[in-house]
């Protein structure tokens, strides 16, 4: 699991990410409930964290209608030393 590649779901509101929880456990796709990460979102407190193989069937399933708005999705995370780490893209594009 160290060095895994990450995608992080935001979310509007509390409210929002609970619906998303709902959806991805229908479909069963594996998820996390962390802390948002300040890097990407300060609108609700909490985001999901899944796999990045799995970032494209959870898309598709929560843009369904009635289905919650999905604030920001940052795929550049990782696990390294049991931490969640945001790797952010560098200013000079490097």
């Amino acid at each position: 699991m160290n060095g895994e590649l990450r995608t992080i779901l935001t979310f509007q509101s509390t409210h929002h990410a609970i619906a998303a929880q709902d959806k991805l456990q229908y479909a069963r796709i594996q998820f996390v409930v962390i802390p948002t990460p300040v890097e990407i979102s300060s609108n609700c407190g909490i985001a999901l964290s899944i796999a990045s193989a799995d970032a494209e069937n959870a898309r598709h399933m929560l843009m369904e209608p009635g289905t919650p708005k999905i604030d920001a999705i940052l795929a550049e995370a990782r696990i390294l030393g049991g931490k969640l780490i945001v790797l952010l893209p560098s200013v000079d594009g490097e």
